[in-house]
């Protein structure tokens, strides 16, 4: 077994025209390298959940996630079926977050949902050991962009000690009307291709890696600042930049005062209709007086 393993690992990152025939195993790890081989990314990726589920296993976690990784070089995931919505639900995103800060790091998991119908309970478990991650009742959220109709919904764990692991996961949502809708998800080690860094107080540095996946939307950064009162954070400005990257604040006209600074950079996938975002956060408390920041 460990022989046919390693000769599939060997071929899975050239897509060719070999049989069906040429695999002498079949069982689900072997149809995922052969749904890969034939090009269906949606049966593979339903391959790759069945491996998670009946196969689950540290040891072999980064070759799923090579597996994985291979599927989403076609379309960046929008093809797999696994990610399909409910009518009542506009928008999902599933939001790994990383917070480096001076002499901390912290991870969240987040769930952000659209729904026309109120939400009743977000749950978020760890397959095959059905750990609750998230288990909560949802509070509407108010926000930008959200279309008429809509609620927007946002659950996030509390501080993890470690980025969520490789692995299946189940999403479960439930509205007050006793509608339940639930999805397999499917976790990967980031195959991040540009991070953030401090390069002095107020600057920045984008650091690149290797090339991005074409099919998927280029990273976007956001830098914002937020003033802390009483232990809450309140943004004070904010600007997404989807392209050409600035590395310094702009001019901007805020009373002096002490402000944390952030600097984001996220990276997102699909799974189906489901959206998959690894996002690095640096941040920093500044102090902010009348001077201008040196252009």
């Amino acid at each position: 077994m460990k022989k046919v393993i390693a000769l599939l690992c060997a071929s899975v990152f050239t897509i060719s025209a070999y049989s069906a025939d040429w695999f002498i195993e079949k069982n689900a790890l072997t149809s995922t390298h052969q749904h890969l081989l034939e090009g269906d990314t949606d049966k593979a990726f339903t391959s790759l959940v069945e491996v998670w589920q009946n196969y689950p296993s540290t040891n072999r976690s980064e070759h799923l996630d090579q597996l994985l990784n291979k599927a989403l070089e076609v379309d960046c995931g929008k093809g797999f079926s696994k990610g399909l919505l409910p009518a009542w639900l506009s928008s999902l995103v599933i939001r790994r977050q990383v917070v480096q800060s001076p002499g901390r790091l912290h991870h969240k998991l987040i769930v952000d949902a659209k729904s026309s119908s109120k939400l009743s309970l977000v749950s978020v478990l760890q397959w095959p050991e059905q750990v609750n991650i998230i288990n909560a009742v949802p509070e509407v959220k108010e926000g930008k962009q959200v279309p008429d109709g809509q609620m927007r919904y946002v659950v996030q764990t509390e501080q993890l000690n470690q980025r969520l692991k490789s692995g299946l996961y189940k999403v479960v949502l439930e509205t007050d009307s006793s509608q339940r809708w639930e999805s397999w998800v499917v976790m990967a080690e980031p195959n991040v291709k540009e991070s953030v860094r401090w390069d002095s107080k107020r600057t920045w540095i984008t650091n690149k890696t290797g090339l991005l996946n074409e099919f998927c939307p280029l990273p976007v950064m956001t830098v914002s600042l937020y003033d802390v009162e009483d232990g809450e954070y309140h943004e004070s400005w904010s600007e997404m930049f989807e392209k050409n990257y600035p590395v310094k604040l702009p001019d901007i006209n805020l009373p002096a005062d002490r402000y944390v600074l952030s600097v984001s950079l996220a990276q997102k996938r699909w799974q189906g209709n489901i959206s998959i975002e690894d996002v690095q956060i640096i941040a920093k408390t500044i102090d902010w007086d009348e001077e201008v920041p040196s252009k």
